[in-house]
């Protein structure tokens, strides 16, 4: 076994984003180095979406009609219509894109402009870029709120930013303390949580922008998810544990081992599955949210790892669809990772 240093960070190793669509709800999607392998789960069977470019991660509309993949080293964004899966839309982003947001209604996709400390907004009919908003610090975490009327950002430097996006215009700077891994809305958009590197879970009034509560784990944040009904909020950390709260007051409910560091975790839309992407280990774990017992491994059979996950619905079987992340220009926090 080989032992690598992975160094702090200087934006952003992998920040989930978390997507749920009515669409095509048996199909994984993997980011497998210049590929995507879209696989069945019912049966297995796996179409390859080939590129040229090195993948970084991948996200889904909300409406599932679209695949977008970022290519930071190659400055690409790559966009796929999932009806036919043929001759994907290239942009050339001019920049580095890490993170990104496709809003509500699937007319806009928001981009990191990390070189420029900048949130870029393309207009989905054209492609065309329709403006930017300013962060200060490169964005390392971007998601609109469930109306479509907020849009929130985590920043390097610690930052949350909220824009109301009827008119752009900055409503909220917070100060979470710490670089912030992870920020999503509560499914009815009240409340807006940050998982940061200082080991802190902040839970917002999105409206006013106010602390409610503050919750402490024992090592840095990469991921936070509200289940659909919004009465679990789930934290995956740098230590491997995937803490589970009770909304209703604030109870550790149950605290989760995954065996290695966490960078993204998902609820399935129907909240009896929580997912967990483990890319030192290269796989997707899965616990039923009944009785939290590990229901199953996803083992991701690639060379780069595992490290988004989301749940893509349809109105039979909900199953999980992540990215596994590479990108020559990712730098790493401090963690000590075996490979083979």
């Amino acid at each position: 076994m080989e032992e690598k240093m992975h160094r702090k960070k200087t934006f952003l190793l992998s920040i989930i984003v978390l997507l749920f669509s009515p669409a095509y709800g048996n199909q994984l999607a993997i980011n497998a180095d210049k590929n995507i392998i879209i696989w069945n789960t019912n049966n297995l069977s796996k179409k390859m979406l080939k590129t040229q470019y090195g993948i970084f991660s991948v996200i889904f509309s909300k409406d599932g009609r679209r695949l977008a993949a970022t290519a930071p080293s190659d400055k690409k964004i790559i966009i796929w219509d999932t009806d036919s899966w043929t001759q994907p839309k290239v942009l050339d982003t001019h920049g580095s894109v890490y993170v990104m947001a496709f809003s509500q209604d699937g007319k806009l996709l928001v981009t990191s402009d990390p070189e420029n400390a900048k949130i870029v907004l393309w207009n989905t009919d054209s492609w065309k870029k329709q403006s930017d908003l300013n962060t200060g610090k490169p964005a390392t975490s971007i998601v609109f709120s469930p109306d479509g009327k907020l849009l929130a950002a985590g920043t390097a430097e610690g930052k949350l930013i909220i824009w109301d996006t009827n008119n752009w215009n900055q409503k909220n700077i917070l100060e979470t303390g710490s670089f912030v891994g992870s920020v999503a809305f509560s499914p009815d958009g009240t409340l807006l949580v940050s998982g940061s590197y200082n080991r802190k879970v902040i839970i917002w009034n999105a409206n006013s922008g106010k602390q409610k509560k503050v919750l402490e784990a024992r090592s840095a944040i990469r991921s936070v998810a509200f289940s659909p009904d919004g009465t679990l909020l789930a934290a995956g950390s740098a230590g491997g544990k995937l803490i589970i709260w009770d909304t209703n007051n604030w109870n550790q409910e149950n605290i989760l081992e995954a065996g290695d560091w966490i960078s993204s975790i998902a609820f399935s839309p129907d909240g009896t599955l929580l997912a967990a992407g483990t890319p030192s280990q290269r796989k997707v774990i899965i616990w039923n949210t009944n009785n939290w017992d590990r229901q199953k491994d996803l083992d991701t059979e690639v060379k780069s790892s595992a490290t988004s996950v989301a749940w893509k619905p349809d109105q039979i079987d909900p199953i999980a669809q992540f990215g596994a992340k590479m990108g020559k220009k990712a730098k790493y926090i401090d963690i000590k990772i075996k490979t083979k």
